[in-house]
């Protein structure tokens, strides 16, 4: 009877991953709707390796028009069935946002609400950092959100500084204060600009005297990368922290998410 559980079990788990994959194996959206991969405005290249069975990592494109994506990165306490199943409630609540989702602090605080009955009725820590910005192709902007997530950086077609995407005072991850109200950000984002986002399974790789990636490495690995694809730096940056890791496997969920604005780089 133990092994008849333990094996349906394991194939209610390795479903409940097969679900997870499906979702983020997408097709890509592609601006102006309608338009070939290759002649889209922006172009995406994302990565991603759970640690167990199930991830408690997650990110989604929106098309919400033909000039605006919207775009999100999640990282959901912990891991297994109930990281799982929280990372489906968070993409619903991000998806039935509808027309809504173009503005990033209704996205987060749709979130933060959508947390807070649960960590009420269990008594239980449940939270997520999360990152949502709405990238458009016309304005030439990016306006975003963030959470308690690890700040995204954009890489500039000119030689500006590359920018930190996170308010200079940190905000809370969504489920932790139920009445908190986040701030909105722009930055530019036109021809030949890089947006790279990512959870703390890449920054906090350690190497074997104990020192993290960091951000600063994933700065300076993303200011060498200039001239190359978005799918190029979403290898390359994947190299640089197996490389400072020494291994090729990672002790956290990693998800890494790369968009390129076309044009000259």
């Amino acid at each position: 009877e133990l092994q008849r559980r333990t094996a349906e079990m394991e194939a209610d788990l390795r479903m409940a991953r097969q679900v997870q994959e499906a979702f983020l194996s997408r097709v890509d959206p592609v601006f102006p709707v309608g338009s070939r991969q290759e002649d889209s405005l922006l172009r995406f290249a994302h990565r991603y390796i759970p640690a167990t069975t199930l991830g408690g990592d997650f990110f989604d494109f929106l098309q919400l028009s033909d000039t605006q994506c919207g775009v999100l990165v999640c990282d959901v306490m912990g891991h297994g069935v109930r990281a799982g199943l929280l990372t489906a409630l968070i993409r619903g609540v991000v998806e039935e946002a509808g027309a809504r989702a173009a503005d990033p602090i209704h996205v987060l605080q749709e979130l933060n609400r959508s947390l807070m009955p649960i960590v009420e009725q269990t008594g239980q820590p449940v939270f997520a950092s999360a990152f949502f910005g709405v990238i458009d192709t016309t304005a030439h902007t990016l306006v975003y959100g963030n959470a308690g997530h690890p700040p995204p950086l954009v890489r500039h077609a000119d030689v500006a500084p590359i920018s930190r995407l996170a308010p200079e005072d940190p905000e809370p991850a969504v489920g932790l204060l139920g009445d908190f109200a986040y701030t909105c950000h722009q930055v530019r984002f036109g021809p030949g600009d890089l947006l790279v986002a990512y959870t703390d399974g890449l920054l906090e790789a350690t190497d074997a005297n104990g020192q993290i990636f960091g951000e600063e490495r994933m700065i300076a690995t993303l200011t060498r990368s200039r001239g190359l694809t978005e799918t190029a730096v979403a290898d390359q940056l994947l190299q640089a922290v197996q490389s400072h890791s020494g291994q090729s496997d990672f002790a956290d969920d990693v998800c890494l998410v790369a968009i390129s604005a076309a044009g000259v780089s």
